[in-house]
């Protein structure tokens, strides 16, 4: 009876512990959790890339801080999602746990903690998992920064990435916010601010040339173009006059070689090796379009920006056009202004006059006189005799040649008439798109017959004309006389014969260089199926018919073989095709030996039949051959050897077949 009261007493202890233990954890995670939001102890550090849970993390740096034992941690950039989580940092590899408040599903769901230490000190994270995304440890656990440390008056927080925030500083002039071509939000001045729809803030200068300098299309603020090492001081390049140009000047760059580099800029360095970047208001396709406008205070005159829709910097060309201008207008001579309205003031009986509204010129006015000269299109003449021919004579006025009756004009040094019978040939030399026989005054030698080139370009065409429906074109040498076909400087002479629409042909060309001239004799009749065109050596042609049976080589190993046994060893096989080798035919393998010592005995062995076909031993070096004859039916064959004697072991190198 004692003793079973002492063991009931025991047992009492002990389930009141547990009790009292889970009691305890249950209010701590309550008053952890609050009401609302669950707020969990702060951690020293945060890390944002991945940590290896198996090493001793005592003395490890995170985040700018060295971890001590006891630490509490968060890690949120696990590679494995399901290990982030809150942890308590051990002493040891593989010590560290996860804290008590956030080890299960519940505990860390839209838990929030802030971070002491290091490079987030200040910020505040919130688990993001919602409540059933699994047990800690199985499911992914995500954290994301909610806030950061407190922040001046007027400073804008933004999302800097997936799970930090970033802070734009408030600026100290008046500004607009707006987003870069990264995304970003950036403070925008606002006098770089347009004012209308499509107008830009005005520009203190244009560029009038290019600029020079060094262009770097991914430069400047805003890196979409800036240019460096300009000469920010010279009126050639800029319309300054005796103005300077600051910093903070914006400028018009209108001129450039490269129009993708045109665009608005700001002065960021002045003087003779300046810098400007893109404007806030004219660097990307949110900011540029066709039509946009400027203008130039320096010179008083408007630029408006050809094209349609946006444009993007260093992609699209970016041309300006003039559109307005700071101007008056003076009547000069001839002119005449009433209002609006621009008139010309015409001379009564002049040479120009107005007809139906439009501005003619009255050849057959009397004010009209002179004569007009060769250089203005005129023939420097007044009269001309009735049919006579002009001709060119230089700058100075046209000459004109009488005509004579039943006589013809000839071009041949001088321009004259002469008789039919005084022109020969040659007269005709250098005039396009005639025939031309030369004769000894040409520099070509005699008997020459040259075609030349038809108008535009187009090859000449030999052909017969007339009436005759079949007409063939006959050339004709004298004895022994040739027909030649020449070649030029450039490439050897080519005979083509075309099909019988002319778009493709058939060519027989000349080699480059022959050593010696040849004239090949074709054969007088038309040779068999099959048959070839061979030579007899002696620029004879003939037909040839093809042997029904040729030699036909096999490589069957190319590698060395060491005879080193007294049994016959197959050392490869090949198979024995009658359909493509033949039947009964003579056949030999072809290889190398090298006998020092022991001398190899080779045999060509039919596996299929079991056979041997031929044997040889070789008692000394060199190349060998080994002759057999073929199966009768398709077999597998094999080469077998074996040494024979003592000593080295002979060697037989590259085995081949051929068929005879």
């Amino acid at each position: 009876m004692i003793l079973r009261c002492v063991i009931f007493n025991l047992w009492y202890f002990f389930f009141f512990c547990k009790m009292a233990r889970q009691i305890s954890a249950i209010n701590v995670t309550e008053y952890l959790s609050g009401a609302g939001a669950k707020s969990r102890l702060p951690v020293q550090t945060i890390s944002l890339s991945n940590i290896d849970l198996s090493t001793d993390l005592e003395s490890t740096v995170i985040e700018g801080y060295t971890l001590i034992a006891g630490d509490r941690i968060a890690l949120a950039a696990q590679t494995t999602s399901s290990e982030n989580g809150l942890y308590l940092v051990g002493s040891g590899a593989g010590t560290s746990t996860r804290t008590l408040d956030c080890e299960i599903d519940d505990d860390v769901s839209y838990a929030t903690f802030s971070v002491k230490l290091g490079t987030y000190a200040g910020s505040n994270w919130m688990a993001i998992t919602p409540t059933g995304n699994g047990i800690v440890g199985t499911g992914d656990l995500n954290f994301k920064m909610i806030s950061k440390a407190p922040q001046t008056i007027g400073d804008i927080l933004y999302t800097n990435s997936t799970k930090t925030l970033g802070v734009l500083a408030k600026p100290s002039v008046t500004s607009v916010l707006q987003m870069d071509n990264s995304g970003s939000p950036v403070w925008l001045d606002k006098t770089e601010l347009s004012s209308g729809l499509d107008a830009k803030s005005s520009v203190r200068f244009d560029s009038i040339l290019n600029i020079g300098g060094t262009y770097a299309p991914t430069g400047g603020s805003l890196g979409t173009g800036a240019f460096t090492n300009i000469n920010l001081t010279s009126n050639t390049i800029f319309d300054i006059g005796a103005s300077t140009v600051l910093v903070g000047n914006r400028l018009l760059i209108r001129s450039q070689t490269d129009p993708k580099q045109n665009g608005i800029y700001v002065v960021t360095t002045a003087g003779a090796t300046g810098a400007i970047s893109r404007a806030h208001d004219f660097y990307n396709a949110a900011t540029i379009s066709g039509g946009a406008f400027t203008f130039v205070e320096k010179n008083q005159i408007g630029w408006v920006l050809q094209g349609e829709g946006q444009l993007t910097p260093n992609t699209d060309n970016l041309n300006w056009v003039q559109f307005t201008a700071a101007s008056y207008y003076t009547a000069g001579t001839g002119i005449s202004i009433s209002g609006s309205t621009i008139s010309t003031d015409l001379k009564t009986n002049g040479g120009i006059e107005i007809q139906t509204n439009q501005l003619a010129l009255n050849l057959g006015a009397t004010s009209i006189t002179g004569t007009l000269a060769v250089s203005n299109g005129g023939t420097g003449q007044n009269t001309l005799t009735s049919n006579a021919l002009l001709l060119g004579n230089g700058t100075s006025s046209v000459q004109t040649l009488a005509p004579v009756q039943f006589k013809t004009l000839v071009v041949d040094g001088t321009t004259t008439f002469k008789n039919s019978n005084t022109i020969y040939a040659s007269t005709f030399n250098d005039v396009n798109d005639m025939t031309q026989f030369v004769g000894e005054s040409d520099a070509e030698p005699d008997g020459w017959l040259k075609i030349r080139s038809a108008p535009f370009n187009t090859n000449p065409v030999l052909s017969v004309v007339g009436n005759s429906s079949n007409a063939a074109l006959s050339f004709q040498g004298k004895g022994t006389g040739a027909f030649n076909f020449l070649s030029t400087t450039s490439t050897s002479a080519t005979v083509r014969l075309n099909q019988t629409n002319g778009s493709n042909y058939i060519g027989l060309k000349a080699p480059t260089t022959v050593s010696s001239s040849i004239d090949f004799i074709l054969p007088d009749t038309d040779g068999s199926s099959g048959d070839y065109l061979k030579t007899n050596g002696s620029s004879g042609l003939g037909w040839g018919t093809l042997a029904t049976s040729v030699p036909r080589d096999l490589l069957l190993i190319p590698d060395v073989i060491t005879v080193n046994s007294a049994t016959a060893t197959i050392v490869c096989y090949f198979s024995w095709l009658t359909a493509r080798y033949g039947s009964g035919v003579s056949a030999r393998i072809l290889f190398e030996t090298v006998v020092t010592g022991a001398s190899a005995i080779v045999d060509v062995y039919n596996v299929t039949t079991a056979a041997v076909l031929a044997t040889a031993t070789y008692a000394s070096s060199g190349f060998q051959t080994l002759t057999f004859t073929s199966p009768s039916s398709d077999s597998r064959l094999a080469v077998r050897v074996r040494k024979s004697g003592a000593g080295v072991n002979a060697k037989i190198f590259s085995i081949s077949m051929n068929v005879l």
